[in-house]
């Protein structure tokens, strides 16, 4: 079902807020929107706001997938290949936690990680998700999710063939820099 309606309302702070359309006793549309931080405009006393940043370089990337891979090969798991789709993925949630504050593994749309990841085009038979936040770089989210052992199981599960990764920083937010590791097997990367 698609519907649309024009929507004038003034928000204070930019995010993704939830849009609840209801009718007699039941929800009929739940939708996301998401409003971006507009400039002030003149003779408003509106403060600037700290934008969410995303790393130009994706050197980074090299880093962990590196990084992934020696901790299975440790263990006997066959290497992972970097996909885009769940690069795309990983790299869209990463943006919204950090745009927004938000921090779990379900969306504020009520998302999960492989609905995203289908969303994107990863029709997967098994997923996975690894989120981290408050971490500086890959060396130290790396050793967080090293120690972790439901996260390592993620990293080292031998029938995951597929990883995508996201980080984006908002030095506003409650958490600063969050991280993103999405696992996939049988889907498609291009």
């Amino acid at each position: 079902m698609r519907c649309s309606a024009n929507v004038k309302h003034a928000y204070a702070e930019p995010g993704a807020f939830t849009i609840v359309v209801s009718g007699a006793s039941r929800t009929v549309l739940r939708a996301v929107m998401r409003v971006s931080a507009a400039s002030p405009t003149a003779g408003t006393d509106a403060a600037p706001r700290t934008a969410t940043s995303v790393p130009a370089d994706t050197s980074w990337q090299d880093q962990m997938l590196a990084r992934i891979n020696d901790l299975r090969s440790a263990v006997g798991a066959p290497p992972l290949a970097l996909c885009a789709r769940l690069t795309k993925t990983a790299q869209d949630y990463a943006t919204l936690m950090a745009s927004t504050g938000h921090y779990g593994h379900v969306g504020p749309d009520g998302s999960e990680p492989w609905d995203r990841m289908s969303a994107h085009g990863y029709h997967w038979s098994k997923a996975a998700e690894n989120i981290a936040a408050g971490y500086d770089g890959v060396d130290s989210v790396m050793t967080g999710w090293r120690n972790s052992p439901g996260h390592y199981a993620n990293i080292i599960d031998a029938s995951l063939e597929h990883v995508g990764f996201g980080t984006a920083t908002n030095t506003s937010s409650q958490y600063g820099t969050y991280w993103v590791q999405n696992f996939g097997q049988g889907g498609t990367c291009s």
